[in-house]
């Protein structure tokens, strides 16, 4: 609990507001916020951005940021990509494939937009079909999305844990049927990275996307794409730069592309947030993420406990308590969510979002809240209904 305190102390958003939105976007504790500060002053101002002393400290700071992802995630850094975003992740790995008109996707009702809009767009673009797999009650049995893969199915994309219901997805298994049937296998990890342990050799996935923002607690604009060594050369790079290649000149009139998950990387980095990516993700890893996940679970376990307080209030989904991923999501009987959002936040200075389909309230707590923090959102939330 020491750990927990003290990095939450140093998170200065922390003593101001009551912040249950760290699905969304978390603040960054004060060691963050100084390694990018440090960052930016050592490659603007000692000997300017272009100097030999900057872009070999830059080179430095990123391959630090791949290693730090890394050793957090259990892959090689030579497997990660460094990113703006988690929709700039699935991106790459939607235009990475070469796709034939007909070919398959198969998703399930319960994926962020960023995981919807990409296969929609593709088939405008590609003719293929994206194949939506209905949850029950927000969690996904391994076999129903089997029962939809076709000897046309390319890619099964899921998200590790759902934005929508705080389900734990049956990735791991999936990964095992992707292998033996023949499809590829990429999971949105966006609610999943520093939130709980994630080794993604032993998941055995072939692509991974996820945030820095969020349960990282790193900065906004970061992200990362981990491709696995064996299919790099199956995923293309679909965006291509000096980044991207070994070398600048070209040989022989052709391009070639770095030998690992760089080549998923395009031009120019927003170095120093990087830099505070990795000092986020290195924090995590001295803490422990069993750790961090334990704490996370009593969080979520005491919010649903007071939740069941408040009239009118009934928690969506099939027993949130059984994953206890932090994300907890609410109908309210016959109350708009996002009018309840926005009172929490002008009345009471209380952090959460809504979820567009289904309508719900989302609350998300991360290890470093507390049962104060809930014990007022509660309160604040009975406040508003009661209003």
């Amino acid at each position: 609990m020491h750990d927990f305190l003290m990095l939450r102390d140093e998170m200065a958003a922390l003593k101001n507001v009551t912040y249950l939105n760290w699905g969304g976007s978390g603040p960054s504790p004060r060691r963050v916020v100084e390694a990018e500060i440090r960052a930016i002053h050592a490659l603007n101002d000692e000997h300017g951005p272009m100097s030999a002393t900057a872009l070999a400290h830059a080179a430095g700071l990123l391959a630090g940021a791949r290693r730090a992802l890394a050793a957090l995630l259990g892959c090689s850094h030579e497997e990660i990509a460094l990113v703006e975003s988690t929709s700039a992740a699935i991106n790459r790995i939607a235009c990475g494939i070469d796709w034939r008109e007909g070919d398959e996707v198969i998703i399930s009702d319960v994926e962020h937009i960023s995981g919807v809009a990409p296969w929609l767009h593709l088939e405008r673009l590609k003719g293929i079909r994206m194949v939506e797999v209905a949850t029950e009650g927000g969690r996904l049995d391994v076999q129903r999305v089997l029962d939809h893969v076709t000897p046309k199915t390319r890619l099964v994309l899921l998200s590790h844990v759902s934005y929508v219901s705080g389900a734990v997805l049956p990735v791991a298994e999936m990964a095992r049927e992707a292998e033996a049937r023949g499809f590829l296998l990429a999971v949105d990890g966006a609610q999943s990275a520093g939130a709980m342990p994630v080794n993604l050799h032993e998941l055995g996935v072939h692509a991974y996307a996820l945030p820095g923002q969020k349960w990282l607690l790193g900065p906004d604009g970061t992200g990362a794409l981990y491709v696995r060594r064996d299919v790099q050369d199956l995923l293309v790079p679909s965006y291509v730069g000096w980044a991207s290649l070994r070398m600048e000149a070209l040989q022989g009139g052709r391009i070639q592309f770095h030998g690992d998950a760089r080549r998923y990387e395009v031009a120019g980095h927003r170095v120093p947030a990087f830099a505070a990516l990795a000092e986020a993700a290195e924090a995590l890893t001295d803490i422990g993420m069993e750790r961090v996940a334990a704490r996370i679970a009593e969080l979520t376990d005491h919010l649903i406990g007071r939740l069941q307080d408040v009239p009118g209030v009934r928690p969506w989904g099939k027993d949130p308590a059984v994953d206890r991923s932090g994300l907890v999501s609410v109908e309210l009987a016959g109350v708009d969510p996002e009018p309840v959002v926005r009172a929490l936040w002008e009345r009471h200075r209380v952090v959460v979002r809504s979820i567009p389909k289904p309508r719900l309230l989302r609350f998300s707590v991360h290890a470093f809240n507390t049962e104060e923090d809930i014990d007022r959102a509660v309160g604040a939330l009975a406040d508003v209904l009661g209003a």
